[in-house]
């Protein structure tokens, strides 16, 4: 007669180690490929809603990783545009974090006639998606537009919105 060896009825614990360790190399792959999507994803501008009815007045880029968009809006008080960003400011953070800031607070600087850049003031909006090692912001400027002699800069009775906008190349 031949003796049988029982079979433990349990898993071993070289096998439970090994499925630990498989699911485990399976998270840190995951996690690897979740934070590469990441940096991916914050390699182009970050794009914040266009206050409706703005049309694009054109775009200039300073770099690889930024550029400049200029949109005009008709009619429209820059205050209530400014209102306007205020809210998606506070949608996109999450809560009231971020505010759109007047420079100057009140009041409007005097229009320089010798200088085409000269505004009277502006809101200026931070919307930030940076992350770890990544950097993607879009600074929204807005301001009332100036009178200028050439039929293309001309933007009197506008509400001027500028994007600044900066990315990780």
């Amino acid at each position: 007669m031949t003796q049988r060896r029982k079979r433990s009825q349990g898993l071993s614990m070289l096998r439970v180690g090994l499925i630990a360790g498989g699911i485990g190399i399976g998270f840190i792959l995951l996690g690897v490929a979740a934070f590469l999507s990441d940096q991916a994803a914050r390699r182009a501008p970050f794009d914040v809603a266009l206050y409706p009815g703005a049309e694009m007045w054109g775009m200039s880029d300073i770099a690889a990783a930024s550029r400049t968009v200029l949109y005009r809006v008709p009619a429209v008080d820059p205050q209530l545009v400014a209102n306007w960003y205020q809210l998606r400011l506070n949608e996109h953070n999450g809560d009231e974090s971020g505010r759109c800031v007047r420079v100057p607070p009140s009041g409007e600087y005097p229009i320089d006639a010798t200088n085409p850049l000269s505004i009277p003031y502006r809101f200026t909006c931070v919307f930030d998606n940076s992350s770890l090692n990544s950097q993607q912001y879009t600074q929204v400027v807005i301001y009332p537009g100036v009178a200028n002699s050439d039929p293309e800069k001309d933007a009197t009775g506008m509400t001027v919105i500028e994007y600044q906008q900066y990315w990780t190349p």
